[in-house]
């Protein structure tokens, strides 16, 4: 029995897949131990996992509110006070870039592998400057520049034609340039400029952070990371990647020999800590009426972490008003509430928090917003989707590909219309291409989870036989 250490960031989607890994390795006999700077104690003892806190922002917060500027103490200050004041600051931005707290939490738990969420940028410089072997998880698809590849935020397709290669290079070239307008600009800006008298955070995504971790830490990012891949600030090249997707859903291309695909983790077995009593009620009623009706159902759901567009669920309620044999529930998270949208029609049912797989397996048709999260589990449960993307991260990329391997329709939020969104829902109920497609891919990911390559990349991993090229998890194709 091996103990691994997981450092996750503590996001509902990350935790979500996290617990259906854990489950395996636990079911293969591995212990683990969960690491976050997110107090997630309610959710690991719910699920029966051990738990440790990062606490050391907090620590650092406390003494950068005791080292306020001269300026705001009241009282008369000169040169000397506001030197000493500039190398207090200095001196706590240096003290927490070395995430001292972390690596004295990881040597008390000794463990033989640390697996990390891919953007804990700061945990996974420490961990390798500690010598200890690391393992990188991601709900995304290939966050990696290709030349056959759009990144990741793009709705472009792959093709073989001169044009549509050209169109692929020319985003990726957008997307560096971009990349350092922005970096710029928020250096130059007032903000950015007292950032540098700021603690670096755990969960830092600032690449000045990182680069102050790293030379804290004796490493060279430079040889560790690449900068022009998709996902910001940096990507690593050197240490295994694991992503929650299989290969068939993603675009034609050679991976790089770090990246794994190991399928979706869909924890069916989770114990969820955040509901809603009430809305477990209504869906618990609104399911025992149904169950004998034989009715199509569509689940909706547009993300819980962003802003919720209510104009385009009120056009999708309208478009139930107009179809009453139907019947629509909505997920809606936590930015809106029933009241926002106004009053419903009989077979629309709005929770303000929905229990998604049980949804799911009985939906018939999904609206989704693209996220990589409800993509996977739609294709898992065998569910067509018409996904309207609110162009957030990898929503676009994920719509693509679901475009690209035909699992539903790729729709436009700011304009269609509720007789479109009708169309639409009735376009992936009954075009048998989307339907075969929709269940080749759930077999397939049935077997993915029944060689499980996942489990078998963390033991290779534990082995030593993950490295950069060379080994490929059983399963994957």
């Amino acid at each position: 029995m091996a103990h691994i250490v997981y450092v996750t960031d503590g996001m509902t989607s990350t935790v979500n897949s996290s617990l259906e890994l854990t489950r395996r390795l636990a079911r293969a006999g591995h212990r683990v131990t969960y690491v976050s700077q997110a107090d997630l104690r309610a959710v690991m003892t719910a699920n029966a996992q051990e738990f440790r806190q990062v606490t050391s922002d907090r620590g650092f917060a406390a003494q950068l509110d005791a080292l306020p500027p001269p300026w705001k103490r009241g009282r008369r200050w000169g040169p000397g006070t506001l030197l000493r004041w500039y190398i207090a600051r200095r001196r706590l931005r240096a003290q927490s870039a070395e995430l001292g707290s972390f690596e004295a939490l990881l040597r008390e738990l000794q463990p033989e592998l640390v697996i990390l969420d891919i953007e804990l940028h700061a945990a996974v410089i420490t961990a390798m400057s500690m010598g200890l072997p690391v393992v990188l998880v991601m709900v995304f698809f290939s966050v990696f520049r290709h030349a056959d590849l759009p990144p990741m935020h793009s709705t472009l397709l792959p093709g073989t034609r001169l044009a549509e290669r050209a169109r692929i290079r020319w985003a990726w070239v957008a997307t560096n340039a971009a990349r350092l307008r922005g970096e710029w600009r928020s250096r130059l800006s007032r903000s950015g400029l007292a950032h540098y008298l700021e603690p670096v955070r755990f969960d830092a995504r600032s690449i000045d952070d990182l680069q102050a971790v790293a030379r804290a830490r004796g490493i060279d990012l430079a040889t560790e990371a690449d900068r022009t891949h998709w996902l910001r600030p940096l990507v690593y090249t050197r240490r295994p990647v694991l992503s929650f997707n299989i290969r068939e859903l993603e675009f034609p291309h050679t991976p790089p020999p770090n990246l794994h695909y190991v399928g979706p983790m869909v924890a069916r077995e989770r114990h969820e800590v955040v509901t809603d009593e009430d809305s477990l009620r209504k869906w618990e009623a609104w399911k025992a009426r149904r169950d004998n009706a034989g009715r199509i159902l569509v689940y909706c759901s547009l993300g819980s972490y962003w802003s919720a567009d209510s104009a385009l669920l009120k056009r999708v309620i309208a478009a139930f008003a107009r179809e009453p044999e139907w019947e629509l529930v909505v997920g809606l998270g936590s930015k809106l509430t029933p009241d926002d949208l106004g009053p419903t029609p009989p077979n629309v049912l709005l929770l303000r928090w929905a229990p998604q797989l049980q949804v799911l397996a009985r939906a018939d048709c999904c609206l989704t917003h693209g996220g990589n999260t409800t993509f996977n589990e739609c294709a898992t449960y065998g569910v067509p989707m018409v996904m309207y993307s609110t162009r957030h991260v990898d929503q676009n990329g994920c719509s693509a590909r679901m475009h690209w391997h035909r699992l539903g329709v790729r729709a436009n939020k700011d304009s269609d219309t509720p007789d479109d969104i009708r169309d639409n829902i009735r376009h992936v109920l009954t075009d048998p291409d989307i339907r075969h497609r929709v269940r080749e891919v759930q077999e397939r990911l049935r077997q993915v989870e029944y060689e499980d390559p996942a489990l078998a990349a963390v033991e290779a991993a534990l082995r030593g036989q993950l490295g950069a090229g060379g080994h490929r998890a059983e399963g994957e194709r």
